[in-house]
């Protein structure tokens, strides 16, 4: 009698361990996030890789607007893409290992989005508190001596290289 009672409360508990956390979720995109700030690209970008190295993401490339990142467990791994624009940013699966990615049901393990989910977080945070930098492009001189002339800079405002 005991032993039924033991089997009527264990199984359940049983069954409900055993489907939590194993299971697949809908694969969480961020697609066109709105930056909330007046920010140049530049700077997000910037903002994007202190986010990504302040959740562990290592950046494999970084080519003007567009990063390619990764994360990497012992036996698991995400590979993301992100771009962005002066209004936007797009956080986008690439590929994974061992985290039951679904490409028919689009469904993926629940961690997957808990480390997207942390770090869009960190990447709105990091735009929120980035400071705001000039981008210095150099001009050659003789471009330099016609926006002179016609008005459109002070000779103070030019660096020569």
């Amino acid at each position: 009698m005991k032993l039924n009672i033991l089997k009527a409360l264990l199984l359940p508990l049983f069954l409900l361990i055993s489907m939590s956390g194993c299971g697949t979720v809908k694969m969480l995109n961020i697609p066109e996030q709105k930056v909330q700030r007046d920010v140049p690209s530049h700077d997000i970008n910037r903002a994007i890789e202190i986010a990504l190295k302040k959740t562990k993401w290592k950046v494999t490339q970084n080519e003007n607007s567009k990063i390619t990142a990764s994360l990497r467990g012992r036996k698991w791994s995400i590979s993301i893409a992100i771009t962005n624009t002066k209004e936007t940013y797009d956080i986008k699966y690439l590929s994974s290992r061992n985290l039951k990615y679904n490409r028919a049901e689009q469904e993926i393990h629940p961690a997957y989005n808990a480390y997207i989910k942390k770090l869009k977080r960190q990447i709105d945070n990091e735009i929120k508190h980035v400071k705001i930098t000039k981008k210095i492009v150099p001009i050659k001189i003789a471009e330099n001596k016609k926006l002179e002339t016609e008005g459109i800079i002070e000779k103070e405002e030019v660096e020569i290289w």
